[in-house]
């Protein structure tokens, strides 16, 4: 469904408080976008403290889509990054209505533009380096390899010093537990260096190994957002 497909005008609505915002706070940044028939695809905002914590703190990027919070089952994107006490400090959010890889690319070169080019991801940020979600990678393994494989999928994540004993321990796991030939495993072992301590080791995270900070601010807001939320209600 596309944002602008609901009833007595609640994105246009949305709009005009967000320029009025902007009117009033100039350090305030909006960027949006429309599909042709002129309805909203794409929304992006951020606040002034937001844009301060991001160019003091954006060693470290966490993105997250999990979590719907307004009426039309529309993802609210969350940024964020650790500062310097650990915490968790918001950059900015972004509504979209689906998660291409092009909507990605768009939503960090807003964050860019936001923060006066400061570059955090591949194609829009080439030398950032990447960490997938370690909560989520063991959930997908979990599902697809089952408990045996998970708990023996666990020593090539941490326990692998150099690559040659990460293949070793590789080549091990997916023989003993029969999945060599499997697409899911393939692709696990491609995408091997955004996961293995073998390869992130030494790599600044601030201690951050999963999304649950985004996760932590969801439970926030769903203690006072309603999933029945207009858009101008939500932001």
């Amino acid at each position: 469904m596309k944002i602008d497909e609901v009833r007595n005008g609640d994105a246009e609505f949305l709009m005009a408080y967000l320029y009025r915002k902007q009117v009033s706070d100039p350090a305030f940044f909006v960027r949006y976008t429309r599909d042709p028939k002129g309805r909203l695809e794409k929304l992006f905002w951020c606040d002034g403290i937001s844009r301060v914590n991001y160019s003091r703190f954006a060693h470290v990027l966490v993105l997250d889509t999990t979590y719907k919070t307004n009426k039309y089952g529309i993802p609210l994107v969350v940024l964020a990054g650790v500062n310097h006490h650990r915490r968790t400090v918001p950059f900015g959010c972004v509504l979209v209505v689906n998660e291409k890889e092009e909507t990605f690319i768009w939503i960090l070169e807003q964050l860019i533009e936001a923060e006066n080019g400061t570059r955090p991801i591949k194609s829009v940020i080439p030398d950032a380096r990447h960490r997938l979600c370690l909560w989520h990678l063991m959930r997908n393994v979990m599902v697809n390899g089952g408990e045996s494989f998970l708990a023996s999928f666990k020593k090539c994540i941490y326990r692998c010093r150099t690559p040659k004993y990460f293949d070793q321990a590789w080549n091990e796991v997916v023989e003993q537990h029969g999945e060599p030939d499997e697409k899911w495993a393939q692709d696990l072992y491609a995408d091997r260096e955004k996961w293995s301590e073998t390869f992130l080791r030494g790599q600044f995270f601030a201690s951050t190994w999963s999304t649950q900070r985004c996760g932590s601010m969801h439970m926030t807001l769903k203690k006072v957002l309603k999933q029945k939320l207009t858009l101008y209600r939500l932001v």
